[in-house]
């Protein structure tokens, strides 16, 4: 269970609670995406509103689950749909966070981080204006539950330690038959 500090129990415990989903998008430059009307800042970055235009599936949170988040914008001129084909997406790492805010001044009291994982390539579909843009994310469970194909050899060891030679003799001990002498031979 998480702790939440004083003015995030505040905030919760008025009548209505502002909250905003924040998205952040490791591209060739940070995209920082929020789902609320306006622009918010935070971090010292500029979130940029994507209002009514941006949806994301809900988080599920279950142990051992690793199912992964879909984005999706609407709307965006076919000029940003350009953009987005020339960016290369997949593989690159994305968070999504819930932001609490004070419900007098909307200034932001706590920020609780909801997904982590990693972008796959964009389905784009193109209007005559504009178009919609959606892309799936899986989570970083999944990744740390495939497998990590390290051998125990020498090109391996050196891709990993660059200058350790360690392992340089393992493939001719491997089949090496050694002769050992009998027992009797130790005693005399």
């Amino acid at each position: 269970m998480r702790a939440l500090t004083g003015p995030s129990n505040a905030a919760i415990a008025s009548q209505t609670v502002p909250l905003c989903v924040l998205i952040e998008m490791e591209l060739s430059t940070t995209l920082r995406l929020c789902l609320a009307g306006v622009n918010l800042e935070y971090g010292g970055h500029t979130w940029t509103g994507c209002g009514s235009v941006g949806t994301i599936d809900p988080i599920l949170d279950t142990a051992g689950d690793r199912k992964g988040v879909r984005f999706t914008l609407s709307s965006v001129p076919n000029d940003i749909l350009a953009l987005a084909l020339a960016e290369p997406m997949q593989g690159k790492r994305v968070w999504v966070s819930l932001s609490i805010h004070d419900p007098s001044t909307y200034q932001v009291v706590h920020v609780e981080p909801m997904f982590s994982g990693t972008l796959e390539q964009p389905q784009i579909s193109e209007g005559e204006a504009s178009g919609t843009i959606t892309v799936s994310a899986e989570s970083r469970a999944t990744t740390f539950g495939r497998p990590k194909p390290v051998r125990y050899i020498d090109s391996d060891q050196r891709r990993l330690f660059a200058g350790d030679t360690c392992l340089r003799f393992i493939t001719s001990q491997a089949q090496h038959q050694d002769v050992w002498p009998s027992a009797k031979w130790g005693r005399q």
